[in-house]
């Protein structure tokens, strides 16, 4: 059977949390998502019978090897190898799965079609976060993927902050030749083609996203025919949504609790979507990502990191184990870990990863030190760092529009920032000085993991 959202739930079925009380997407299932350790199932909406909702499908390692099809320890090394590979070709059928309920009207109204959330506190309206968009280049006809967050008003037109510069480069081309451009947001698909879709690479003369996910997936996509626009889009979809987005039309949008977790920009003028048409399956799942810390929208960053730890290793040839962008860290900062062996291991590292969107501070640490627990890493930084020797500070880089702290350049566009960037060596020693290591050498209880608390502990 093909790979699907519905595939993968059935892949990790003994890891999904169940809730089949009433759920409402308007007040709480914000914070119920956010509350979860792992991959979870809402089977209850208020207001909307029949449906259910997914979120937390990617926040654990165990979960991303399943969709890669690889062990928890090898997803960052094997993604890596799979991006190298670039696209590959997507394959077109007449129907799908998500033709089987067809919405078509200039009046559609998303907010009674679909499960929309409220992801944060302050945000004004829900917003459709897990929206995978199609955009096509009207000279060269390749597509363009991104998530983009539209706030769904409770009338049309609905507002979507563009934000990646490849498909404003794409919506100008449209723009420039007075035409609306045609878009499709796909909700709910196996995460092999959200990993895809965060995809950040150059690749707009070569191939899209979609071709991305067939390499990811290690099989072609189906894509079939839209109802209203010139497009293509996923047939074993969840959800389609069909629409143009205008010249010369914006509407405020925001507050939106986003990437970092700060509300940035707090309103602004957007482009806006014109929804023409949806389709769905008949038992349509929707596929919710909150965008509060610690969920979905941090652990997609892990395409980023298999693109630094390819760059990294290739061109400088250092000991990398694993590179991780925490979410407690915001998603501006990136953790390498890496066995040091000569002086200048670490700081060649740093220097290479600098060349992606690695955020505002790089920090390398050993292998002793997880990058997945904030404790080892704050460890490493006490304790492993002397500030005037270990921490190299950039001026004037290239900033992350969603980090408060960067600054506008002026006469750039709004997403063009720029701030000051750390590169903090937490390593001990390299492994050539390895009398010195052991100084940095961590005491452990006597007996490590042979004994547990709970076997000595009363039972019942």
């Amino acid at each position: 059977m093909p790979k699907d959202l519905r595939t993968f739930l059935a892949e990790i079925a003994n890891e999904v949390i169940t809730i089949r009380a009433e759920t409402d997407p308007l007040t709480n299932c914000g914070t119920l998502i956010s509350q979860s350790p792992g991959p979870l199932l809402m089977e209850n909406l208020k207001g909307y019978p029949g449906w259910r909702l997914c979120d937390m499908l990617l926040v654990r390692r165990s979960t991303q090897a399943v969709a890669l099809g690889t062990t928890p320890d090898r997803v960052v090394p094997e993604l890596a190898s799979l991006l190298a590979k670039g696209g590959s070709p997507t394959v077109r059928v007449s129907t799908g799965p998500v033709k089987e309920k067809k919405f078509i009207g200039d009046n559609l109204d998303l907010r009674q079609l679909l499960p929309v959330c409220v992801h944060s506190e302050i945000d004004l309206q829900p917003y459709i976060g897990a929206g995978m968009t199609i955009f096509r280049d009207p000279e060269t006809g390749i597509t363009n993927s991104s998530f983009i967050r539209t706030m769904i008003r409770p009338q049309q037109p609905y507002p979507m902050f563009i934000y990646s510069p490849h498909n404003n480069i794409i919506l100008k081309k449209w723009w420039d030749r007075g035409e609306r451009m045609p878009c499709v947001l796909v909700i709910g698909h196996h995460p092999a083609m959200e990993m895809a879709v965060n995809y950040l690479g150059p690749h707009l003369s070569k191939w899209g996203e979609m071709e991305l996910a067939s390499t990811l997936m290690r099989e072609p996509v189906e894509m079939v025919p839209c109802e209203t626009v010139d497009l293509e889009a996923p047939a074993r979809a969840e959800i389609v949504i069909e629409g143009f987005i205008p010249p010369e039309v914006r509407l405020p949008e925001g507050p939106f609790g986003d990437f970092s977790n700060n509300y940035i920009p707090w309103v602004s003028d957007q482009p806006v979507l014109e929804v023409t048409a949806v389709t769905r399956r008949e038992d349509a799942i929707y596929r919710h990502i909150n965008s509060t810390m610690y969920t979905d929208h941090q652990a997609l960053m892990l395409v980023t990191d298999a693109m630094i730890y390819d760059h990294v290793v290739k061109s400088t040839g250092t000991d990398i184990h694993e590179v991780f962008r925490p979410a407690w860290g915001g998603g501006i900062c990136t953790v390498i870990q890496m066995t040091q062996h000569q002086d200048g291991d670490a700081e060649r590292a740093m220097e290479a990863a600098l060349e992606f969107p690695a955020g505002k501070m790089i920090i390398t640490v050993d292998t002793d030190i997880d990058p997945h627990i904030a404790e080892d890493v704050v460890f490493a930084l006490s304790t492993r760092v002397n500030p005037s020797r270990h921490i190299n500070v950039k001026h004037n880089q290239a900033g992350f529009f969603f980090d408060p702290s960067s600054e506008p350049i002026p006469g750039k566009p709004y997403y063009r920032r720029q701030i000051g960037r750390a590169m903090i060596n937490a390593c001990m020693p390299p492994t050539s000085r390895e009398a010195e290591r052991k100084n940095y050498m961590r005491a452990r209880p006597k007996g490590g993991n042979r004994f547990m608390l709970s076997d000595f502990l009363p039972k019942g």
